[in-house]
């Protein structure tokens, strides 16, 4: 089970603020949420309930809490936690998307413009076969089956340019 604590970056900025993170253990990896509150040093307290003192540090310690037990919460509504890595968890916490597995054509494979408008059928096995333009090198692309639809065009090549 991944464990969520409030922690002191001691790293001193050029104002003299250090920042508050919040760390999420999980499978003996760490991984680090920065809370966006800079605080002197000597304004740490790091007891629960009351990690910051000293002037303002009421709403400080508030805000702490709120986010720390929103993220308490977010950890135990996610299923299948013994699975996930701890970005995954972090990036969960943070609400952003997951990195999508499939390839896309032209991110990916970086394929350059005159490549791509030279790209001509899709083979039976579901394989584009080319030569680079600029290398000469060979290069087999695996299309996905729901891809496929995509290119089913009437001409020659691929795509029309």
């Amino acid at each position: 089970m991944a464990r969520i604590s409030v922690v002191f970056n001691g790293k001193i900025a050029k104002n003299g603020l250090a920042p508050i993170r919040m760390s999420i253990c999980h499978k003996g990896k760490t991984a680090y949420i920065n809370l966006g509150i800079n605080i002197p040093p000597e304004q740490w307290n790091g007891c629960y309930d009351e990690w910051v003192i000293g002037k303002k540090a009421w709403a400080i310690n508030q805000s702490i809490e709120c986010r720390l037990a929103q993220a308490q919460a977010d950890l135990s509504r996610m299923e299948n936690i013994h699975l996930m890595s701890v970005t995954d968890i972090k990036d969960a916490l943070l609400h952003i998307e997951p990195k999508k597995k499939s390839r896309k054509l032209t991110n990916e494979l970086s394929l350059n413009m005159v490549d791509l408008s030279r790209l001509t059928k899709i083979d039976k096995d579901g394989y584009i076969r080319y030569k680079r333009a600029k290398t000469g090198r060979a290069y087999c692309i695996k299309v996905e089956p729901e891809a496929v639809e995509l290119f089913n065009i009437p001409s020659h090549y691929l795509f029309e340019v």
